[in-house]
């Protein structure tokens, strides 16, 4: 081995030793700490001793992967953005901007996973040419974007300072991307070059203060599989909070890490700091209903209409920072809801809190509000309803920044098809205005007290009564609609989560439930995510399952969940569209030389995406039914079935289900004695007004 290539090898390597020797960091590494002393790995850090019997895999006995792998609802995230060109997905993010709401896809995670794509692009460029040792003597042009350096064809070998500088470049880049959405960045770097897992050490070798260095050598560096506890020290997130460096998004990403070490309050703790950060530097207050139009659609806030066909700046485009915090806090809130269950309950054997119809509110002899409980276990109730109505809070607010219509026209699908078709030609469309004005609601409102009036019937039977409802009556021109976000599947069943542990009464969870099964329906991500499976709808069906008969829905949620049919002509024109425009753009993509050597494994997943799509429309096409559902295909199997699986919150809400009295820990709601004044204050008026002598 040469000097030069001693002086290359990459921290993560340094540091994980394969032969189980004293350098290897299962010998010397101790519990990670906040105090610890800034270093870019915990490994060199002298830690306090592991407690005798806990016992660390060696590295050349276990997988050794990335610490960004460990994260959670990766697979939320995939989908053909990772695959698609990026002029095409830089056209599609703002065609779906300028469709009328609810937009197809959430307009802040398009903008943010197209900007992730272009820097984990670039950076991907700057590694690579790194590590080739030799200069670029020409640039080309990748997926449409800007320059970008060519690897491969040479020119004089690079100094040592100017690797390093190009390195740091490409860790500049990586740390924007992650700041965005860390889960989406993450899945974005799993297929990327393996140069960017070494790029952040390599920096960090000749300069430990580059912070954007530390932030990307974070989520790259290579610790045993699930390991993470005991391999990850926050010390460089702390380095940046306490540097005042993109503070919002070092507190993100510290709070999920203290997530899976089990420090909930911290966690809390952070992504409320966060969030406040984040607020105050968008300028901008956390969305509610009354923000939202009630009525005929309208795209703009304020009455000011925004020029359409125009590409919106970048300084202008929405984030979707704040909405992640809203998210990842009421997740933390009903995990901890969740583990205070088991302190809830009795030791003794349990006793059924439901009578024979189901209902939990069912008075049954021997249980009521006022059973004696112990007070410590008295406030845990009362502090498990406290975390689920905070995580029901957040959830709400979450949904908030996301649409539904119950009545769009179809002819809206066809417009954003068109639009997309024309833009690969090059051809410049104006969208259209339609006369036909339709109702958009916030999702939020969908789950208030009084539910919006006008909502289409919910599908309650089986699926082939559901389809013979939709093939006999006339074929109307509007559908329901709503606004995707990879994570919307997942906070929806939450939510019903959240009302089991709030004692929803059950014809009001019933009426949730239904809402929840009408969206999930809707829900498809087409054409930027590919639809997955949710842990919480898992959980959601296991309660349903155990539980019985306890919530009636007249169906399995599967049916209820059944994808809904769209008129076949309208799909096919969407599919269609989106299709050819993929194969002509990446026809052009790939025709020059340069491009196919530079970029092989991005090319062929391109032409993997562009067939299945194409593949996709000759399965519409062949139908020989007038009505289909266009999206059947693009939903995995996995997505649409529910298989059961077993989780500790499963397991402790169906015990709070079955075992926990109905009132047990809410506090009564006292009288106020204004109004008693009031009242008094009023008799003595009429009283003093009245004529006595009369």
């Amino acid at each position: 081995m040469t000097e030069s290539s001693k002086k290359e090898r990459p921290l993560s390597n340094i540091k994980l030793g394969s032969d189980g020797d004293a350098s290897s960091p299962t010998k010397k590494m101790g519990a990670p700490s906040d105090k610890l002393p800034p270093s870019p790995t915990p490994s060199t850090n002298k830690g306090p001793k592991l407690e005798k019997g806990v016992s660390v895999t060696p590295p050349s006995t276990g997988l050794i992967i990335s610490r960004n792998k460990h994260w959670r609802h990766i697979s939320a995230f995939h989908g053909p953005w990772l695959q698609l060109p990026t002029k095409i997905l830089e056209i599609i993010a703002h065609i779906n901007y300028d469709t009328p709401r609810p937009r197809p896809v959430d307009p802040a995670v398009v903008f943010d996973v197209l900007k992730i794509r272009k820097a984990v692009d670039e950076a991907t460029n700057f590694a690579v040419v790194a590590a080739s040792d030799l200069a670029p003597s020409t640039f080309v042009n990748v997926n449409g974007g800007g320059q970008k350096f060519n690897p491969f064809s040479h020119g004089a070998k690079l100094s040592g300072e100017r690797k390093l500088r190009i390195r740091a470049l490409a860790c500049q880049r990586l740390a924007h991307a992650y700041r965005l959405d860390e889960i989406a960045c993450s899945v974005a770097t799993m297929q990327g070059a393996s140069a960017l897992e070494e790029v952040g050490g390599l920096v960090l070798q000749r300069n430990r203060d580059d912070l954007n260095a530390k932030y990307v050598h974070f989520f790259h560096e290579k610790i045993p599989s699930k390991r993470l506890v005991e391999t990850t020290s926050l010390s460089p997130l702390t380095d940046m909070i306490e540097s005042a460096h993109y503070q919002a998004e070092a507190l993100r990403t510290r709070a999920a890490v203290k997530v899976l070490r089990h420090e909930f309050d911290g966690a809390i703790q952070d992504l409320t700091a966060a969030l406040a950060l984040a607020l105050q530097r968008h300028h901008v207050q956390p969305h509610n209903s009354s923000q939202n139009h009630l009525g005929p659609e309208k795209t703009q806030k304020h009455g000011k209409e925004r020029k359409k066909g125009i590409l919106l700046p970048e300084k202008d485009q929405p984030r979707g920072l704040v909405a992640q915090l809203f998210f990842q806090r009421a997740s933390v809130n009903i995990i901890m809801a969740c583990q205070h269950v088991d302190s809830c309950i009795d030791p003794s054997p349990p006793q059924k809190s439901q009578g024979e119809n189901g209902n939990p509110n069912t008075d049954l002899k021997g249980i009521s509000e006022t059973q004696d409980v112990s007070n410590e276990r008295f406030e845990n109730r009362r502090l498990v309803k406290t975390l689920a109505k905070r995580a029901l809070k957040d959830y709400t607010s979450f949904l908030s920044y996301f649409d539904y219509s119950p009545n769009l026209p179809k002819a809206a699908l066809s417009e954003f098809s068109d639009r997309v078709a024309h833009a690969a030609k090059g051809i410049g469309k104006p969208s259209k205005s339609f006369e036909q004005r339709h109702i958009v609601y916030c999702l939020s409102d969908l789950f208030a007290a009084v539910p919006p009036p006008d909502l289409p019937p919910q599908e309650t039977g089986t699926q082939d009564e559901a389809k013979n409802a939709v093939q006999n009556g006339p074929e109307p021109d509007t559908a329901e609609a709503v606004t995707y976000h990879p994570l919307l599947t997942e906070a929806l069943h939450s939510l019903l989560l959240c009302h089991c542990l709030l004692q929803t009464s059950v014809k009001e969870l019933q009426r949730h439930a239904y809402m929840v099964a009408r969206l999930v329906r809707l829900c498809h991500g087409y054409p930027v995510f590919l639809a997955t499976r949710s842990p919480a709808r898992s959980d959601w069906v296991e309660v349903l399952r155990r539980t019985k008969d306890w919530l009636p829905l007249g169906s399995t949620w599967e049916v209820l969940c059944q994808h809904a049919p769209l008129d076949g002509s309208a799909a096919n024109g969407l599919l269609s569209a989106a299709a050819a425009s993929l194969l002509r753009e990446a026809d052009a993509g790939t025709s020059s030389p340069d491009n196919q050597k530079g970029r092989p494994l991005r090319t062929s997943s391109q032409a993997g995406a562009v067939d299945r799509t194409v593949n996709h429309v000759h399965l519409i096409s062949s139908t020989s039914s007038y009505k289909c559902d266009p999206f059947r295909h693009w939903h995995s199997d996995d997505e649409t079935k529910d298989f059961p699986f077993v989780t500790e919150r499963t397991i402790a809400i169906v015990r709070w289900i079955q075992e926990v009295p109905v009132g047990i820990g809410t506090a009564k709601k006292r009288r106020r004695p204004r109004k008693a004044r009031v009242k008094a204050d009023t008799v003595e008026a009429d009283m003093s007004r009245l004529d006595l002598n009369g």
